[in-house]
């Protein structure tokens, strides 16, 4: 588990963009200490192999400034990337993220802020739910890391990408997320596309008009399936209790 999620993080580049997903590893991990130290084994070596060209050009210090000076190099409500954001600022992804939504609270607080309300659940519900179901870690880490990307400022179109990884083993283990894979590799690729520089410059300008409303589309799309992500998430925990309390009264 660990080695997929650090292999997603090498293939997001020098961004944390995977961190939220591996936020996924805490409950199951903290449970179990052994398999807490094989995974940081695995996810080590991982790691290594996949900087190891940093390493032998002997750019590593420049990785880690890129790792941690994230916030605010792009202060920008979206980079490019369809989340709420780009909705909310009808497009104009950007406009400053220190622009005020409410008094005291902007756009970069408040996206914080919403990641906060979904992540918190969601590890209650991993500690909670983990050991009967070993789809969930998987499910968990790559919800996590597309909220993040949904919620949060300063997202570039390409931040998406390390949640298919954990989401591909999901979609194996349960088919239920297969539809919903297909549907945010869709998503995720009409981003790419509708960002694309080369793209438009063999299409020629005239694509800029049918673009715009396509990309605020491809925006409600992205945060309808955080909806629909969400609820089977945690509709099925409702369903398993209900379930379950069933028996226990039949019993």
């Amino acid at each position: 588990m660990a080695a997929i999620i650090a292999a997603s993080a090498g293939a997001g580049g020098s961004k944390l963009t995977a961190l939220p997903g591996l936020l996924a590893l805490a409950p199951p991990l903290l449970r179990a200490p052994c398999r807490l130290a094989w995974a940081a084994a695995g996810a080590l070596v991982a790691t290594l192999a996949l900087i190891l060209p940093i390493l032998l050009r002997g750019q590593f210090g420049a990785l880690l400034r890129g790792l941690f000076g994230n916030v605010g190099l792009y202060p920008a409500a979206s980079a490019n990337a369809h989340n709420l954001w780009w909705l909310v600022t009808g497009g104009q992804g950007t406009r400053p993220d220190t622009t005020a939504l409410l008094p005291g609270l902007d756009y970069r607080r408040a996206g914080f802020l919403l990641f906060a309300l979904v992540a918190l659940p969601t590890l209650a519900l991993l500690w909670q739910r983990h050991e009967h179901d070993p789809t969930l870690p998987f499910v968990a880490s790559a919800f996590l890391s597309f909220a993040f990307c949904m919620m949060t400022t300063e997202v570039h179109e390409n931040w998406f990408y390390p949640l298919f990884a954990p989401l591909l083993v999901a979609a194996a283990l349960d088919r239920r997320y297969r539809p919903l894979y297909a549907a945010l590799s869709l998503t995720f690729l009409a981003n790419l596309a509708l960002h694309d520089p080369p793209l438009f410059a063999l299409l020629g300008d005239g694509i800029l008009t049918p673009a715009r409303p396509l990309r605020l589309l491809n925006s409600a799309a992205q945060c309808a399936i955080l909806g629909w992500w969400a609820w089977l998430l945690f509709g099925r925990v409702r369903a398993s209790s209900a379930g379950s309390k069933g028996s226990s009264t039949l019993g």
